[in-house]
């Protein structure tokens, strides 16, 4: 039972983590969007596309979308905190000489992750591109902006976790497997 309280504890501060931090992403989210739409309006333009923002197809998608960037952002802004807790919890079952891998798995994770995450961010492009030139100029495309931060969100996480495969590996190492 005590462990269960621990486990509640830990859940409640990672979840308030991130509802303070996507409060915070919602005044970010903006200048994010802008971010993560710029490689597609250039790519709608080059391609001679004859709608070239990204459109909604509900009434309230726009807001959908403002919230859902929100919530991913205050994720990604209180990943620090989550993997701190999610350390917190685990260590205690571990053996003790792993103790003092925690600091550096932790920040050697976060810095793997990002770096995958920009990554991604840059690759980004050259997918929409090769999407984009699949329809060979008789295929209409209309960007749905949900769709879009879908395939984006999916591109950086996919590499974000791809850049932990070391990290893995390492650990995996030390474990003895």
């Amino acid at each position: 039972v005590e462990h269960l309280d621990e486990l509640r504890s830990r859940l409640i501060k990672m979840v308030a983590a991130i509802v303070v931090a996507s409060i915070a992403g919602w005044f970010l989210e903006p200048s994010v969007l802008r971010a993560l739409d710029a490689p597609l309006i250039h790519a709608l333009v080059k391609a001679g596309n004859k709608i070239t923002t990204p459109v909604t197809d509900t009434i309230y998608g726009a807001f959908t979308i403002h919230l859902k960037l929100a919530v991913l952002e205050g994720i990604v802004m209180s990943m620090p905190i989550l993997v701190w807790q999610i350390w917190g919890f685990v260590v205690p079952a571990l053996p003790r000489k792993f103790y003092r891998y925690g600091p550096f798995v932790m920040l050697s994770g976060l810095v793997l992750f990002a770096a995958g995450g920009l990554t991604g961010y840059f690759v980004m492009p050259l997918a929409i591109n090769f999407f984009i030139s699949q329809g060979g100029g008789t295929i209409g495309f209309i960007p749905i902006i949900s769709n879009y931060i879908s395939f984006v969100s999916l591109i950086i996480v996919v590499f974000g976790i791809s850049y932990e495969m070391p990290l893995v590996l390492v650990m995996l190492s030390i474990a003895g497997i």
